[in-house]
């Protein structure tokens, strides 16, 4: 039942984005009404595809800026679903197809214009737009009058354009047609405001809706431009289209998305150099305003949420292009090949190959090294790699061709050129980018990639031995090396700050917070020091290790300083700082904390479900904190162990979960559930490799159920003197996990063991740990 009304719930704030937030509300109600059925899907064999359609939905509603909060809600509900349990493709449909006028009238119409007329805001700007669509394809109320009637369509046979727009007209769904009606013979005129913006448009904090909508205009004036020039041209014969929409984009972000890359690609075929070098100046400026990669692999500063949506649309532009063009291509030799003479296929394979050479030709202007360390910085991995080997290509190729056209050695032709030449060409090339490498293959988690990379370098640099230590987890070793770094750096030298940021980065992931603290607190009150701010990177890293630890009156001080930044980190330390204390300010600091992350989740929800699982994991965590400060207690025991049981079972992710949880249970007094996260801390630890975080995890549990380091005689002993075996047979220390199981199992079991009248529970418990015994 409930399926059928999130059916109906989906495809209606699909149809109506004015009702979309109100749907919205009412779908979280069904996940929380049915959070039990859900989970049995998510965690079933094999996972249901109605699951994957919702999220798919979901992320997909963070285009409309009216709709992410209650899509964050939504999917802080359903939680961070592990990437692998789903079936997503976020990625959108390069309909690369160049459309006819009467089809592209059609989608503007229906998908975008008609949605609009109900918006009082800009419904005369919407009705103008149709008017003008249908003057443009001859559709007029005089003419769909005179052959369409109630009965059907008359004897008469109209000409050949007429057929055209009673085509357009009929393509059209009924409750479409009875809309859209009035317009036929409409009247509307616009007052005409349009200024010329200062190119390139990009500009530090420009607002993502201002930019969109400002380039697209400009794009529209340049294209109707050469319209006025040259009406004969058939590549112009979309401009009266376009510039119908001049100032609909101004109310709708959607329309504007759409047309944009169909401007820039008719454009770039049709203009002037000029033109085409200030699309490409555009382009390059949105890629420059991304200034955060830099040579050190710690070396972070907070990311502008528009330039970031910015970029994302550039990469979107960029990829459509390079898609038409392959698609355009491929088509054009199809074509060509089909033809039997030659000069046919010339005659009618040029003008398009003419096109695809000026896409071509402009997308090999704009630089893949810059868009892969652009994708970097928004950890859109895949794509930064995907850019990099194309780089990577076209230097090979370059040098190949240098080295074959040097006059000592004999000419070869490109394809005889010998297949040990390029590859010493690829393999040089890759060690000279090893270190960028690296970072992307450290971002994917792709082990196997590190490995071979560490083969194939030559020499290995103090940045990329750190990156090696980090991406296997050994934290000590990369800790070591960079207190190394920082004895060789000038105090307060950016390479000092890059290297401090990253020692801090290990202790905290080592579990050493109060070394954190110190640390920070050393270089803060340094005599260089005094009397300036502290950096803000100091104090997210202050925040962090202040909230592990429960240290609120830290906590509440580094909050406090005007340098701290509103990053995820600072943002969670303030909702937890205010549920300690009892704040009325606890609902303004979470929603603050999930409006941060609706610009990551709108420029991932373009590309991939896994790219968007970082801030999905961090909605998780915000839903468990409502629910916690809502019912005034931590003890959902149940429904949090199955909550943790759908996300990634890694350890990166679910120490994140577990780190909140057990903070919570101390902050509401239950120790005992405390100590039990604690111990889901060591056992994660312990899988994923992350011996030091275990023992001290370890220890925390037993501290904090008041047993001491001997062996008690209890069943709750039982499981953390086991889980200590297990970490030391993990360790490699066979015998004294062996040991350890021992005792365990003589304290608990003496008595069981001798006495006559067992009972079947104690001898069950008995076995069962014999057994584990012999399997270790």
């Amino acid at each position: 039942m409930w399926r059928t009304t999130v059916g109906h719930l989906m495809q209606s704030a699909a149809d109506t984005p004015a009702l979309r937030a109100t749907l919205l509300a009412k779908l979280k109600q069904i996940l929380v009404q049915e959070r039990a059925e859900i989970t049995q899907m998510i965690l079933a064999e094999h996972i249901d595809s109605f699951l994957s359609d919702i999220i798919k939905f979901l992320l997909t509603c963070f285009k409309d800026l009216a709709s992410r909060q209650k899509c964050c809600e939504c999917l802080s509900e359903l939680g961070a679903i592990d990437p692998g349990r789903l079936d997503i493709n976020l990625l959108p449909d390069f309909n690369c197809e160049e459309p006819e006028k009467s089809a592209l009238v059609k989608r503007l119409t229906e998908d975008y214009l008609f949605k609009l007329l109900k918006k009082a805001v800009c419904q005369a700007q919407a009705g103008y737009a149709i008017q003008e669509l249908f003057h443009e394809c001859g559709c007029t109320g005089e003419l769909v009058t005179k052959h369409c009637s109630s009965q059907g369509c008359s004897r008469q046979q109209p000409d050949e354009r007429d057929r055209g727009a009673l085509a357009l007209w009929n393509s059209f769904r009924p409750d479409v047609r009875d809309s859209l009606n009035p317009y036929l013979s409409s009247k509307y005129s616009l007052r005409e405001n349009a200024t010329q913006p200062d190119l390139p448009i990009f500009k530090q904090k420009i607002e993502y809706r201002s930019w969109v909508v400002t380039w697209t205009a400009h794009l529209i004036g340049v294209f109707h431009t050469l319209y006025l020039g040259n009406q004969e041209n058939r590549k112009l014969a979309c401009s009266p289209i376009f510039y119908a929409c001049r100032q609909v984009i101004s109310y709708d972000i959607d329309t504007a998305l759409f047309i944009l890359p169909l401007l820039v690609l008719n454009v770039i075929r049709s203009g002037t150099t000029e033109m085409r070098n200030d699309i490409l100046a555009e382009i390059n400026a949105v890629l420059e305003g991304c200034k955060t990669f830099v040579d050190h692999p710690k070396h972070t500063v907070s990311i502008n949420d528009d330039g970031q949506l910015c970029t994302q649309e550039v990469f979107y532009v960029v990829a459509w292009l390079t898609k038409w063009a392959e698609t355009t291509g491929a088509q054009a030799s199809a074509r060509a090949r089909v033809k039997r003479t030659a000069t046919a296929a010339t005659r009618g394979s040029a003008p398009r190959d003419q096109d695809v050479a000026q896409v071509v030709g402009m997308l090999s202007q704009i630089q893949q090294l810059q868009i892969a360390k652009a994708s970097l910085n928004y950890k859109a991995y895949a794509r930064s790699l995907m850019h990099l080997e194309n780089h990577l290509r076209t230097l090979s190729k370059q040098q190949v061709e240098l080295q074959n056209q040097e006059p000592t050695k004999m000419r070869r032709r490109k394809h005889e050129v010998p297949k040990l030449l390029r590859d010493d060409c690829v393999k040089l090339l890759v060690s000279e980018n090893a270190e960028f490498l690296q970072k992307i293959f450290c971002g994917l988690d792709d082990p196997d990639s590190l490995s071979g990379l560490a083969r194939l370098r030559q020499k290995t640099s103090l940045c990329e031995q750190i990156l090696d230590h980090e991406s296997t987890g050994e934290w000590n070793e990369a800790l070591t090396c960079y207190e190394q770094a920082c004895q060789y750096c000038a105090s307060h030298s950016t390479d000092y700050k890059a290297y401090l940021q990253g020692r801090l980065k290990c202790l905290r992931n080592l579990g050493r917070w109060g070394t954190m603290l110190s640390l920070i607190t050393s270089e803060v009150s340094q005599p260089s020091a005094s009397g300036v701010a502290i950096p803000s990177e100091l104090v997210s890293y202050g925040v962090q290790a202040s909230w592990r630890l429960g240290d609120w009156a830290r906590l509440e001080s580094f909050l406090a300083a005007p340098t701290c930044p509103s990053d995820w980190e600072c943002s969670l330390g303030r909702c937890l700082l205010s549920l300690q204390s009892e704040s009325v300010d606890f609902t303004k600091n979470l929603a603050a904390a999930c409006g941060n992350l609706t610009a990551p989740l709108t420029a991932a929800s373009c590309e991939s479900y896994q790219r968007a699982y970082p801030s999905l994991v961090k909605l998780h965590i915000l839903q468990e904190l409502e629910q916690a400060q809502r019912y005034k207690n931590a003890s959902a025991a149940e429904v949090w162990r199955q909550r943790l049981a759908i996300t990634q079972p890694s350890f990166k992710i679910q120490e994140q979960i577990l780190n909140v949880r057990r903070l919570m249970c101390r902050i509401f007094r239950v120790p005992e559930e405390e100590a039990t996260h604690w111990l889901s801390i060591a056992k994660t630890a312990r899988c994923g490799g992350q011996f030091q975080i275990a023992y001290n995890a370890l220890q925390q549990a037993i501290y904090c159920n008041g047993l001491t380091a001997a062996p008690a005689n209890t069943q709750t002993a039982l499981k953390y003197r086991l889980e200590e075996a297990k970490l030391a047979w993990a360790e490699g220390r066979q015998i004294a996990g062996i040991t350890l199981l021992k005792k365990a199992m003589t304290s608990r079991f003496a008595e069981a063991t001798s006495s006559c009248d067992d009972s079947y529970k104690e001898v069950k418990k008995y076995g069962g740990t014999a057994l584990t015994f012999s399997t270790m």
